[in-house]
């Protein structure tokens, strides 16, 4: 649809003379490293606003007047008292002193008022409403009079008595906010309608406001929007902005971004910091008026710097630390940042916060970056409760390590439904730690909130709750179904649950596996309901239904379902034997890397049953296929690449290869690629360029790419290398159940590697990669036994943890089961070393 001229931004520039000064320089205010002014006679924003009642219109970019901390109704030392005709808000008139008075000083007063200069005429005489309006004004701001807001209010009332429309809005504004009377809202509502239906365009506007929120009249948005709409056709800003504002949320009104960017813009040539800030947001976003983020940040510095908007300072911030619509530039986004949070912005104070901990426009400062997050998290800010929990959590330079504190502001955050931190408050929980006692039925109940947001090691741990009966009542057919859930998400250590579930039929009875092969959807469940079916675990043996269960996951390229498609027709079980056909998917499996595949295909070629392959010739059309687009294809020439098969070998070209298999959602392609990935195979991608972009990536919360960074900052790959930052991007992994980065981060911890050593806690992040089935892990946990590293030495359990890593073929715990064998015959105890002897 084309929009109209009327609210194009040439259109908008043209109307309005902008002198587009970039550079975004805030107010000259000082203000020191705590966010607060340094200088003692530095000029404070000046609320257009008395303190009262905040009016929240939702969230950024539509909020009132009240959005900077102030009434929207107007306060008495602001609205044109002498003017017939409403020209909006005025510049702040002088505030007086209190003062009392008696009945003769009243009179003399009252005297004093009237007669001064000739400017009033007798107050209290009969049918002259307009002095009494200005005694009324008079008395209000305490001019040639003690301010006096009883006496106020009551010539007020007299002149509103008598149809003096400014005065009947006076008197709805002293009732609505309880200035000089006790507060009455409907009574408010009383006056504002009388002056409303007179015309007065401040009680039109102030009529809306109450019958928007239902405050003292019944609720009626649409009647809102009228009166609103009364005022603005009366070049009334307040009203104006308002109006904008119910067309852009289509409240009482038909939806219409258009209008409202051009009722934002007419209010906003008026100078109303509110509609300016509104409406560079729509120019930004390209909402109801073409895209123009030049503009917008014009505006919204308008807004920041003439009008003291602190939600417009704070999105200034962003716009310069993202260089939208300006040149970027941190040391300015960060002055910005600090004169909004000084004024208690709680999402400005997150944002300094998160400059200061990464350094960015001034020297990283981590103890004042907690500080910033402390004061936004004290205001329920989520994202800052969390930064603040991670930091407590792994303990920084300035910020010691308190798991207390740590599970306090991830309760907070939890509350509020920050998924991720769900998740590590139920592990917290699960294991206890120093000052956090261990509760696993409130571990379940926060593993469950994040479980049914979909957060897939979430949803396995509390499986694994409901399959052991802990923290909740034992149901194991609920824990095959979070297993599922999990495993659907690829979550390898669900799978593995699931198969010894199925495999094993541990607490399935017939008529839960048929359930379970209905609900198959999932090519790992296919193939373990194929396995039940062969074995005939939970349901009787069926070999030919086992088959379709294995077609249905081999053609989706699973890979050990291709394995024993192969077995089946080398042996004729459950359909014809074929050599043929068993070599085929044999081949299929064994090219994804399937060991069992790999061996039962050498036994067919050393039988001769495997016709003479040119592996050559298979790269070339393989490497045809995958040009044109095919998923499988580049799986496979990743990895013929990788195996260098009929093609020298190239780990570059296998993880390109890879990388293009799993863009079409090929998971053994997106497993092969993270894995060459985080073996640090990949040189070309640990550059500075892949630094910026696993940024981004981490800072959105993505657990990969949170390790990748931690993995190049451990290692000064493409970025300056800086373990304690390392170990705060591990810590992020960790706590969203990577097992590379617990393993990492509990190497970190043992050897005091950009944090202080805490053996204890190493002990705990080598246990929870161990359970998910990590080799390392395993292996690292064999040596905090062995050792007594947070834990008792305990030689028979690390052996069975060296045990466990070694049966994944892991060598270094495959020769320390050999070094330790060999100490026993010769009657030798193990030498107590650090790990670095064995990395």
């Amino acid at each position: 649809m084309k929009r109209s001229a009327e609210t194009s931004s040439e259109h908008l520039a043209s109307r309005f003379n902008l002198n587009l000064n970039l550079s975004g320089n805030p107010p000259a205010i000082g203000i020191g490293q705590a966010g607060q002014p340094t200088h003692p006679t530095s000029p404070q924003v000046v609320s257009q606003t008395r303190p009262g009642t905040v009016l929240s219109f939702g969230p950024t970019g539509s909020a009132s007047s009240a959005g900077n901390g102030g009434s929207p109704f107007p306060p008495l030392d602001t609205v044109e008292w002498t003017e017939p005709q409403v020209r909006g808000r005025q510049a702040p008139l002088a505030q007086a002193g209190t003062g009392t008075m008696d009945g003769a000083s009243s009179k003399a007063t009252h005297a004093q008022a009237s007669s001064g200069a000739g400017q009033f005429k007798r107050a209290d005489q009969p049918g002259n409403p307009e002095a009494q309006y200005r005694l009324a004004r008079s008395y209000a701001l305490g001019r040639r009079v003690p301010m006096d807001l009883a006496l106020a209010f009551e010539w007020f009332s007299k002149a509103a008595g008598q149809g003096h429309l400014r005065a009947q809005t006076a008197v709805g504004n002293m009732l609505a906010q309880g200035i000089g009377v006790e507060l009455n809202e409907a009574e408010a509502a009383q006056w504002y309608g009388k002056a409303a239906a007179g015309g007065d365009a401040e009680g039109q506007k102030c009529l809306g406001i109450l019958l928007e929120h239902g405050r003292g009249v019944q609720k009626d948005e649409a009647k809102a929007a009228e009166w609103y709409g009364k005022a603005a056709e009366q070049n009334y800003p307040d009203a104006q902005f308002h109006m904008g504002r119910m067309l852009e949320d289509g409240r009482g009104v038909e939806k219409d971004e258009a209008k409202a960017a051009e009722w934002f813009f007419r209010a906003a040539e008026q100078n109303n910091p509110d509609a300016q800030f509104c409406l560079g947001r729509m120019l930004e976003d390209g909402r109801g008026v073409e895209r123009n983020a030049v503009l917008a940040f014009e505006w919204c510095r308008k807004a920041a710097r003439e009008g003291g908007h602190v939600s417009a300072q704070n999105h200034l911030g962003k716009m310069l630390a993202n260089g939208t619509g300006v040149q970027q530039n941190d040391a300015l986004a960060v002055a910005w940042f600090r004169q909004a949070a000084a004024q208690k912005n709680p999402e400005a104070q997150f944002n300094l916060g998160e400059m200061l901990q990464t350094g960015r426009g001034e020297e990283k400062d981590e103890a004042q970056a907690a500080e910033c997050f402390r004061n936004a998290a004290e205001q329920g800010h989520a994202q800052a409760q969390v930064s603040l929990g991670r930091m407590l959590d792994v303990g920084l330079q300035g910020v010691p390590q308190n798991q207390v504190l740590a599970a306090h502001w991830y309760g907070k955050a939890a509350e509020q439904g920050y998924v991720s931190v769900q998740f590590r408050l139920g592990a917290m929980l699960m294991v206890g730690l120093p000052g956090v006692p261990k509760n696993e039925a409130l571990a379940a109940h926060w593993y469950g909130k994040a479980a049914e947001k979909g957060h897939p090691e979430a949803q396995y741990w509390l499986g694994r709750m409901l399959a052991h009966g802990k923290g909740v009542q034992q149901n194991r057919v609920q824990a095959v179904e979070w297993f599922r859930k999990a495993a659907e998400q690829s979550n390898a250590s669900a799978r593995i649950e699931l198969q010894r579930l199925l495999k094993y039929g541990e607490g399935l009875e017939h008529e839960e596996a048929h359930w379970y092969r209905v609900s198959a959807s999932d090519s790992q469940i296919q193939y373990l309901l194929g396995l039940m079916l062969m074995e005939g675990k939970a349901v009787p043996v069926n070999n030919r239904q086992a088959y379709l269960w294995f077609e249905k996951a081999a053609e989706r390229h699973h890979a050990p379902s291709q394995c024993w498609l192969g077995y089946m027709f080398e042996h004729g079980i459950g359909v014809p034997q074929d050599d043929v056909k068993a070599v085929k998917w044999y081949r299929r499996s064994a090219e994804q890397g399937n060991p069992l595949a790999q061996s039962w295909l050498g036994n067919m070629q050393g039988q001769g049953k495997d016709q003479q392959y040119n592996d050559a010739q298979h790269f070339q059309l393989t490497l045809q296929l995958a040009e044109w687009g095919d998923a499988t294809a580049q799986f496979q020439a990743g990895f013929m690449y990788e195996r260098g098969t009929g093609v020298q070998q190239d780990d570059a070209k296998a993880i390109e290869w890879y990388g293009k298999a799993a863009e079409q959602g090929n998971a053994s392609a997106r497993l092969n690629w993270e894995s060459m990935r985080a073996q640090g195979r990949d040189e070309k991608h640990y550059d500075a360029q892949a630094f910026e972009r696993y940024l981004n990536d981490a800072k959105q919360g993505n657990a990969l790419a949170q390790f990748h960074i931690g993995f190049m900052l451990e290692n000064g790959k493409g970025v300056r290398q800086n373990q304690a930052e390392a170990a705060q991007w591990y810590s992020a992994a960790a706590q969203q159940n990577v097992a590379n980065a617990q393993v990492n981060l509990g190497f970190m911890f043992e050897n005091g590697r950009g944090v202080p050593p805490n053996p204890a806690y190493a002990l705990e992040l080598f246990r929870a990669a161990a359970g998910q089935g990590n080799a390392e892990g395993q292996y690292y946990m064999g040596f905090m036994y062995l050792f007594g590293k947070g834990v008792q030495a305990d030689r028979k359990q690390a052996v069975e943890w060296f045990r466990k890593s070694a049966a994944q073929g892991f060598g270094k715990a495959q020769a320390k089961l050999r070094a330790l064998d060999g100490d026993q015959r010769q009657g030798r105890a193990p030498e107590i070393t650090g790990f670095g002897a064995y990395l």
